[in-house]
């Protein structure tokens, strides 16, 4: 299988921690997004599989319309509210 994290965010952009808060992709995220399913054209594929976060599922629906593969959603849990809408720098 292969690994990808979301295009960048708005509060990537501005070195904020996101947690479970979502962030619209920037343009430069849409980009990252079409360039990362134009790279994996090359690559046996079979389905998409994303987190429910918006900025993930948005550069997983890139990549699926792009490949015509499957579209599913991973549901999990994750503990990071306490640094959500921290700046990064707090994280060093």
């Amino acid at each position: 299988f292969y690994l990808a994290r979301h295009g960048e965010t708005e509060w990537n952009r501005i070195k904020r921690l996101q947690g479970r808060l979502d962030s619209p992709l920037t343009e430069q995220g849409i980009q990252q997004a079409n360039d990362l399913a134009a790279s994996m054209t090359n690559y046996s594929v079979d389905a998409v599989i994303t987190s429910p976060l918006l900025r993930a599922r948005r550069t997983a629906e890139i990549c699926q319309q792009q490949l015509n593969v499957p579209f599913l959603l991973m549901i999990f849990c994750r503990n990071v509210i306490l640094v959500t809408g921290n700046n990064n720098c707090l994280m060093t």
